[in-house]
């Protein structure tokens, strides 16, 4: 089957020669070629060929074929989208406006399709959600350009789905009870044919969140294709008592100085600077209150912990 496809931003960095010539029938668009023209269609297409390009491709785009079906092939955030950085920018306006019949675009991995009178950009999203902050996408799109405008069909391909169970073991009565609490929590989360990635945040002020870990991994033996990511312990609010305890109020009492902050923030700086730009975003300085309250959780549940029976 004839394929045509552009590089883009990380597939710039890869070495297209370790492999070998791509075969006859695969088309790499490229400024030296950037164009390919298959029975009644004309594909057009530019790669990137660094990491990061921070101007429009348009103007550099070849005119239509006359008589052929035109095809555009960019790698682009176009407009801009929310937690990307901005490759080869373009205004949606501009792009529609250029004559061809189909933009099929890359970069956001969130489906959508835009259309002009009977001229369509499509970007079909990502095949595969890669983790928890990435829900959209796991689809392909099939279009069908005849006479008229293009039809469009949006597959679910995704093997994997991310899913946030929120379960409440505090009126578990034993463990027992838990375990049939957990084993009704992830059963709701199956789906037909495809796994599940489960991140578990439980109510619990008995056990600590390596209990109840060990304990939701023992009943996902008998669940199938549910899988754990992490799990969260959290105290009942009305149960444990800050002010009571001696060491959170010293806790809290150094989280309010400058320099405890100060020093937060730097830490918090350097995590950023690791991870993804659509994970790091996650973490800005607005969240280390939240973060910070999530530490004070695991240390009342450590206090407060009751060795199971």
């Amino acid at each position: 089957m004839p394929t045509v496809l552009v590089r883009g931003n990380h597939d710039a960095l890869l070495d297209h020669s370790a492999h070998g010539e791509l075969g006859p029938n695969i088309h790499l668009l490229h400024k030296e070629m950037p164009t390919v023209e298959i029975g009644d269609a004309a594909f057009h297409g530019l790669s990137f060929d660094a990491a990061h390009v921070g101007k429009s491709f348009l103007p550099d785009y070849p005119k239509p074929v006359p008589d052929k079906r035109n095809v555009g092939l960019m790698h682009t955030s176009l407009d801009g989208a929310s937690g990307h950085d901005p490759y080869a920018p373009c205004a949606a306006v501009d792009l529609m406006a250029h004559g061809f019949d189909l933009w099929c675009l890359g970069h956001i991995h969130a489906p959508f399709e835009r259309w002009d009178d009977q001229v369509l950009a499509v970007m079909p999203g990502i095949p595969q959600p890669r983790h928890f902050g990435e829900r959209q996408g796991g689809t392909v799109t099939l279009v069908e350009m005849g006479e008229g405008a293009p039809i469009v069909e949006r597959r679910d391909v995704a093997q994997l789905v991310f899913a946030e169970l929120e379960l409440d073991l505090h009126d578990s009565g034993d463990q027992q009870d838990m375990v049939a609490t957990l084993r009704d929590g992830f059963l709701s989360a199956q789906l037909p044919k495809k796994d599940a990635a489960v991140r578990l945040r439980a109510t619990r002020s008995r056990q600590s969140g390596a209990f109840v870990t060990e304990l939701a991994a023992e009943v996902l033996d008998d669940v199938d294709r549910v899988f754990l990511d992490n799990v969260e312990v959290v105290p009942p609010s009305r149960t444990l008592k800050t002010e009571t305890d001696d060491l959170v109020r010293l806790m809290r009492a150094e989280m309010a100085e400058d320099g405890f902050r100060q020093a937060a923030l730097q830490q918090l700086d350097e995590v950023r600077t690791a991870l993804p730009n659509e994970i790091a975003a996650e973490l800005e300085d607005h969240a280390l209150d939240a973060l910070l309250e999530d530490a004070i959780d695991e240390v009342m549940l450590a206090l407060h912990a009751e060795r199971a029976e």
